[in-house]
């Protein structure tokens, strides 16, 4: 398909390619690749178009995914509660829950929305939360991919260890990626607690709420100096499965399309932080639970289109990272900053690019909602996030936006020269650099 305009989700970022393909076979995917070569244009493959940045965008060829997403295989690990399953590389995760629950088996591990590709979530490491549950990249165990000179090649752990440490986050500028082999876990009921405590109370807290629950995060309101407390605990599967606010309704009507239409109000007359107020205490004034599958409760829709930058503070450093972030909103933010400010925990790791390589890590994910289309004011707030961010020695999400280049990447990185070696040597041409990647890596 020519002449088409593509956007992301958000409609934040878009491009018009030279073609648009969606391909439904490894033949497909080789001639895109030998075409785009013979015509000297860039390709990228983007998925359901969530990542709120131009890491996908291209005026080359653009392939989509989507009806490449079967599971091919599926094998049950011994004496354990784990198992093997297969899954071509389109498939989102909404699909791998879907296809897994048959056998019994989901995930342990997801970020919040379940429309992003597998293939999407590994090129970011896209992250859940939990200190000591670490990011789903590290659940997949083996990759096989189409290199831009269409070699097909396959890594583990134990062949191409290298490779495979760089394709857990691979940006997209590896290869493209064919199938994923992703350990997956019995399905289980997980118990979920909402509670508002204030601000310094959760962080003079913060190691009790950490290491004492399975999953941990918390939204902060930061013109009521409240957070809302979200904790997560696996409980016995006899446990009775209840209900609460989580209805379809609640989640979709209220918490989104409700609050969309009073942000735009609340942003064209100036009344943010009134507004905030009364949404913090309408939804989390009370402690409400919930005792559900996991997959029901780890994943939720967000449908508000929004402006989002999220950074991974070493986690030594949160607490003093978030009092300066609230020090700053308190005294030069009065009615600029939209909530939740969603505060999540993630373990160490030894994924080459991952923004948690060798630390446990905080993240800290601020939004910009954009209701009905409307830009509102944020730049200010944005740029001292930023500057807080790096002066703890921060690492931004690779598919949020944020300022780096190369100079800065590399020193955050230690294995960014390692990664930008093999990237060379797996894409000497440079056929799946586009903007985003060519300022990563410094390519002109």
């Amino acid at each position: 398909m020519q002449n088409t305009v593509y956007r992301n989700w958000a409609r934040t970022f878009s491009c018009s390619p030279f073609k648009y393909v969606e391909v439904s076979s490894e033949d497909d995917i080789l001639c895109c690749i030998n075409e785009a070569r013979e015509k000297g244009l860039k390709l990228k493959v983007v998925g359901y178009g969530h990542s709120p940045s131009d890491l996908t965008m291209t005026n080359g060829f653009l392939i989509n995914m989507k009806k490449l997403s079967r599971l091919t295989d599926f094998s049950k690990l011994e004496d354990t509660e784990y198992a093997y399953a297969t899954f071509q590389a389109g498939a989102t995760l909404s699909d791998i829950l879907q296809s897994l629950a048959p056998f019994g088996y989901t995930l342990e591990q997801m970020p919040t929305i379940v429309d992003n590709t597998l293939a999407g979530v590994t090129a970011v490491s896209s992250h859940g939360t939990g200190i000591s549950i670490p990011a789903l990249s590290n659940f997949v165990v083996s990759f096989h991919f189409i290199t831009a000179e269409g070699k097909r090649l396959a890594c583990n752990s134990e062949n191409h260890p290298d490779m495979y440490k760089a394709m857990q986050c691979h940006l997209g500028a590896l290869g493209i990626i064919t199938e994923i082999t992703v350990k997956c876990k019995r399905q289980f009921l997980l118990k979920h607690d909402i509670f508002p405590l204030p601000f310094n109370e959760v962080l003079e807290q913060l190691d009790h709420y950490l290491y004492s629950n399975k999953h941990f995060l918390f939204q902060w309101y930061p013109y009521t100096d409240y957070v809302a407390v979200w904790t997560y605990n696996e409980c016995a599967k006899t446990a009775t499965l209840t209900s609460g606010k989580f209805s379809w309704i609640y989640e979709y009507l209220v918490g989104n399309f409700l609050v969309e239409f009073l942000y735009g109000i609340a942003a064209l007359f100036g009344y943010v932080s009134f507004f905030e107020k009364i949404l913090f205490w309408g939804f989390f004034g009370k402690r409400q639970s919930i005792t559900a599958q996991s997959k029901d409760i780890l994943t939720r829709p967000i449908l508000l289109k929004q402006y989002v930058t999220d950074w991974a503070i070493p986690l030594d450093k949160a607490r003093l990272f978030l009092r300066n972030l609230r020090k700053y909103i308190l005294e030069s933010c009065p009615d600029q900053v939209h909530a939740p400010i969603e505060v999540r925990f993630a373990p160490s790791d030894d994924i080459w690019l991952s923004p948690c390589y060798k630390q446990d890590t905080c993240y800290v994910n601020i939004i910009s909602y954009r209701p009905f289309g409307f830009d509102v004011k944020h730049s200010a707030f944005w740029n001292e996030y930023e500057a807080l961010a790096c002066k703890c020695n921060g690492r931004p999400h690779w598919a949020k936006t944020y300022k780096l280049g190369k100079c800065d990447l590399q020193k955050l990185y230690p294995k960014f020269v390692d990664f930008a070696n093999l990237r060379s040597q797996l894409d000497p041409l440079n056929l799946f650099v586009n903007r985003n990647l060519a300022n990563i890596f410094g390519i002109e």
